[in-house]
């Protein structure tokens, strides 16, 4: 099982945020007012749901809907969460 932890300043003790059962939790981003964390979790299917983690109330809120491999990041301009969303856009071509 795998954990994502960090480090409170405060306490100088490690709080955990969360765990996973089907693999790494990734791309771990701090918000600018480093009150948020958002990460990457895997679930069973293999992709991955995106996260939200508070600081404050120490609550886990999922932001994306997991069926793709979504990936995110904070913006340290905004504050804005942009998030990923692989897919493949397929066109078709009229016969000539």
């Amino acid at each position: 099982m795998l954990q994502l932890w960090y480090v409170s300043l405060d306490d100088k003790k490690p709080v955990l945020v969360d765990k996973s059962e089907y693999g790494t939790l990734s791309d771990g981003s701090w918000s600018p007012d480093s009150l948020w964390i958002t990460y990457s979790k895997p679930h069973r299917r293999g992709s991955s749901d995106v996260f939200l983690y508070s600081l404050g109330t120490k609550k886990i809120t999922m932001v994306s809907s997991g069926f793709y491999s979504d990936n995110n990041l904070f913006s340290t301009a905004t504050g804005s969460i942009f998030i990923s969303f692989p897919r493949a856009i397929l066109s078709q071509r009229r016969p000539a």
